[in-house]
């Protein structure tokens, strides 16, 4: 829970605009300044690092005093084997002289290909600070500044199993805030994606086919866009977060998540304030969150956009009966599974989820307690569920 809260998401959106990529671009800026202390044009310059690693640049223009400048047709290799090329390379950066870390306000590749076919069209960082860039580590991310912002473009990657592109994924320029304690909080990020499409060959051994795929969607290729936004906020003794979460499938239909909560204030410090190193701490510490956290409102819902009619034609099917009668016996499971465990307040869920089995359209699954529900407490709701549907405002609706 504490790494969760000490901005988790930035390291995996680091590694999501490829590690493999950008370590070997920021050691190449490194390298240049320790190489040419003064404004430097130089062709076809060869450059080995310990590990392994090899960078031979064709052409570049850098300008070590303002730590700006370009980089043309990039091989990267690796004891002497070809891993990739770049197209290009731009850097705009600056060096701190007082504390000696480097802010780059942009560092963007075009045109990267690997060696095995993968490709990238594009990709940047956006305002980041390091002390070492040749040697990145989580420290360093976690303390990235307002506005970091990350992207990649036109991703493309096929090996004996699948094929996967993707148009964009970008994420969403960081905020900060300060808590009264005066600790830094990511109060701001997220991500989006569009344009993803996954085709499994039809041989593979994948856990998804291409026949579920074509069953699922109609064609041999899933398409999808998303996008996650996290923010925290000010309330009052407590520090308010709202998570929102939305997946879009091409010919299958949309899911929207969204959770919000609370924390007390002070509690929220002693997580960020606890080293992630200490097990025992942390877990005293996730018992003292359950505590002092609440929930505000839960919304789940759910687009149709064509599946369900397969899903009702496929089961038909498979019992060899009409899609009605399959239609109507899997809406009299629905309300004996409800029924059986919210014995009051079942019928009411069953019919907003048998309604939308029926007619399609949108469902909305919803939590929105009068005020909120300590997360503590939403344990001893199981032992009495209507209660539960009751005191939390559950509601099952389905609507065009």
């Amino acid at each position: 829970m504490t790494d969760l809260l000490k901005a988790r998401p930035v390291q995996i959106w680091w590694l999501a605009v490829g590690m493999g990529i950008t370590r070997p671009l920021c050691a190449l800026l490194v390298l240049w300044f320790a190489m040419f202390p003064v404004p430097t044009v130089e062709a076809a310059t060869r450059l080995t690092f310990d590990d392994g690693l090899t960078l031979v640049i064709q052409d570049s223009d850098f300008e070590a005093d303002t730590l700006n400048g370009w980089f043309l047709d990039v091989a990267i290799y690796r004891d002497d084997r070809l891993l990739a090329n770049i197209a290009r390379v731009d850097i705009t950066s600056r060096k701190n002289v007082s504390n000696g870390r480097i802010h780059v306000d942009r560092l963007e590749i075009e045109n990267f290909v690997a060696r095995d076919g993968g490709k990238i069209g594009k990709a940047f960082l956006k305002n980041f600070s390091v002390k070492n860039i040749n040697d990145l580590s989580y420290e360093d991310l976690s303390a990235l500044p307002d506005d970091f912002s990350a992207g990649i473009y036109a991703l493309e990657a096929h090996d004996d199993d699948v094929s996967i592109w993707l148009d964009r994924l970008e994420t969403t320029p960081f905020k900060r805030d300060v808590l009264p304690s005066g600790q830094s909080l990511i109060s701001h990020s997220g991500f989006r994606f569009d344009g993803f499409r996954l085709k499994p060959k039809q041989a593979s051994g994948n856990q998804v086919s291409a026949d579920e795929i074509i069953a699922l969607t109609g064609t041999d290729i899933l398409s999808l866009s998303g996008a996650v936004d996290q923010r925290f906020f000010d309330a009052g003794m407590f520090t308010g977060t709202k998570v929102s979460m939305r997946l879009v499938i091409d010919k299958v239909g949309a899911l929207g998540l969204t959770l919000t909560g609370r924390v007390q204030t002070n509690i929220l410090e002693l997580l960020l304030a606890a080293p992630s190193t200490d097990d025992q701490a942390e877990e005293e510490l996730g018992e003292l969150l359950m505590v002092n956290s609440a929930l505000d409102e839960a919304v789940l819902e759910l687009r149709d956009a064509g599946v369900l009619d397969r899903m009702m034609q496929f089961g038909a099917e498979e019992k060899n009966i009409s899609k009605e009668a399959f239609r109507a016996e899997l809406n009299q499971q629905l309300f004996d599974a409800l029924g059986s465990v919210f014995p009051r307040e079942g019928a009411a869920l069953a019919n907003g989820v048998s309604a939308f089995l029926d007619k399609g359209g949108t469902l909305r699954l919803s939590a929105t307690p009068d005020a909120p529900v300590p997360l503590i407490s939403l344990a001893t709701f199981f032992m009495v569920p209507d209660a539960a549907v009751q005191h939390l405002k559950i509601r099952a609706i389905q609507s065009h």
